[in-house]
C-alpha cells in the first residue's frame, strides 16, 4: 500500500509541478511509508532520500541498507550512541 501511495502521489506532483522534471534533488519522506519497492522508486527520480523521524537503530540500519541517504531523528543523540556501540 505504501508503494501505490508514493506511487501516486509522485505521479500527482508531476502533473501539478511540471518544471519538476525527471530528477529530483531529494525527497524527505516519513519513514513509514518506505519500503524496498518504494525506495526503488524514488531512487529513479531523485539524487537523495532523507526518512524522518527514525528513531531506533534497528529502523536506521533497516533503512540504510535499503539505501535511503539519511536519517532526521527526534532522537539524534541516542540513535548515534546506540549505532556507535553496535560498531564496536
Amino acid at each position: 500500500m505504501a508503494r501505490s501511495c508514493a506511487s501516486r502521489l509522485l505521479a500527482a506532483l508531476r502533473r501539478r509541478l511540471p518544471w519538476l522534471g525527471d530528477r529530483l534533488d531529494g525527497v524527505s519522506i516519513h519513514e513509514r511509508l518506505l519500503d524496498a519497492g518504494t525506495v526503488r522508486d524514488l531512487q529513479a527520480i531523485s539524487r537523495t532520500i532523507l526518512a524522518w523521524p527514525v528513531n531506533t537503530a534497528a529502523r536506521a540500519r533497516e533503512l540504510t541498507a535499503l539505501g535511503v541517504s539519511g536519517l532526521i531523528s527526534d532522537r539524534p543523540a541516542e540513535l548515534h550512541a546506540a549505532l556507535a556501540a553496535e560498531a564496536r
